[in-house]
């Protein structure tokens, strides 16, 4: 094979890599999103002498994140476990913004082959998880040397499924709004819609539908739209702890509705964890009680009606999470980055562009609001590899 046959190649066989990876073991993630971009800065700079871009704003925002957890060692449950926890964000921050910083360094004649990567990675992952949840879970176990009876949870493919609809957003706009290309949409597309009919994530199927409306329904040209949209956000956000037990009293109806609740929607649970961690931050609304402070407190005040017990690992809830362990202080620090990143999509010169970005933002926000807690490694990994295909969708399109 010659070696311009051999690079024409090579990005789907990174995609595939890259869906086995994705797929079978999405902790990687924390990592694999930097330690590509390093392997491509090096790459870059060994080839064209071209050093590394710093993404200044990205950098602004990791060092004050950083330094909010660290100052949470102050009034936390635990100084200790809040400190280690605070240092432990740093590499994998770093990670992040090496693939950023890649994002923003290629060469333009690099940015459609990883483009074509991620197409790899949506087609191959989306069929290696059609095919573990259709064949007693064959590729999980042989990844894992798992005996073929171990019970395996459907939502051990959630985290790859998540990372898969967020970087179809960015593909699929590429194709259907820049290179106008239909069949390379669908082509994409049709994995992920059959992934979509057998996926335990519930979280997943909401935010792509939330994405599809902003990605085609929001008026993006329209300043005041996003205006009322950050007021919005930002109002549920310093509401949280205080309407979530509110919410909780309407919990048997809203768990009785057959997406939210039957159908593994976990609507009820949902809603009783968000109603004692949001009594609870009440207690003490300044400050809250540090960083990963739910994993400590042993005494929330559960009902115990949806899930025995009355410990949790976080909140479940982003707005709640920032509330409990930071207080106001977080909750208007989490407002003034909704706000800061709301504008920097506005300030987007290309409308594709700046209806995809603003689709992604949603999606993750609404994953947010219901599933991950914020410091989970894999979590932070898969927020900044999906900035870094913003910035490569950006630069796409300023170049067509």
């Amino acid at each position: 094979m010659t070696a311009p046959k051999a690079i024409e190649i090579l990005p789907f066989i990174l995609g595939l890599v890259f869906a086995v990876i994705v797929i079978e073991f999405p902790r990687s993630l924390a990592f694999m999103p930097g330690v590509m971009g390093l392997a491509m800065l090096g790459y870059i700079y060994g080839k064209d002498k071209i050093k590394p871009t710093l993404p200044k704003l990205s950098l602004f925002i990791l060092i004050g994140i950083t330094a909010l957890a660290a100052l949470s060692s102050l009034w936390a449950i635990d100084s200790g476990y809040a400190l280690e926890r605070s240092g432990k964000l740093i590499p994998v921050f770093f990670a992040g913004l090496v693939c950023i910083s890649a994002a923003k360094t290629l060469k333009h004649s690099m940015i459609r082959p990883v483009i074509m990567m991620l197409g790899t990675l949506i087609c191959a992952g989306g069929a290696l998880t059609l095919f573990d949840l259709n064949a007693n879970y064959s590729a999980h176990k042989f990844f894992r040397g798992l005996d073929t009876e171990t019970f395996i949870w459907p939502a051990a493919f959630n985290r790859g499924t998540v990372v898969l609809s967020f970087s179809w957003i960015a593909v699929f706009s590429y194709f259907i709004f820049i290179k106008k290309s239909i069949k390379s949409a669908a082509l994409i597309t049709a994995p992920l819609l059959a992934l979509m009919a057998f996926t335990d994530s519930q979280s997943t199927q909401l935010a792509l539908l939330v994405a599809l409306i902003f990605l085609f329904a929001f008026p993006v040209n329209c300043k005041i739209s996003f205006y009322a949209l950050g007021g919005l956000i930002c109002a549920l956000t310093l509401a949280a702890p205080f309407f979530t037990p509110l919410l909780y009293t309407q919990a048997d109806t809203i768990n009785n509705l057959p997406f939210l609740g039957q159908g593994m929607g976990y609507a009820g649970p949902r809603l009783e964890i968000w109603d004692y961690v949001g009594r609870y931050v009440q207690q003490n609304p300044l400050f809250g009680y540090g960083l990963e402070a739910t994993r400590n407190i042993t005494d929330f005040d559960s009902a115990e009606k949806f899930i025995e017990g009355n410990t949790i690992l976080h909140p479940h809830n982003f707005a709640l999470q920032l509330w409990i362990e930071f207080g106001v202080i977080g909750a208007l620090a989490g407002c003034a980055l909704v706000i800061t990143l709301l504008r920097q999509i506005m300030q987007l010169e290309h409308p594709a562009v700046k209806r995809a970005a603003l689709a992604m933002f949603m999606a993750v926000l609404s994953i947010s609001a219901t599933g991950y807690g914020m410091w989970q490694s894999w979590w932070i990994g898969t927020l900044l590899f999906t900035t870094a295909q913003i910035i490569l969708l950006k630069r796409a399109a300023a170049e067509e």
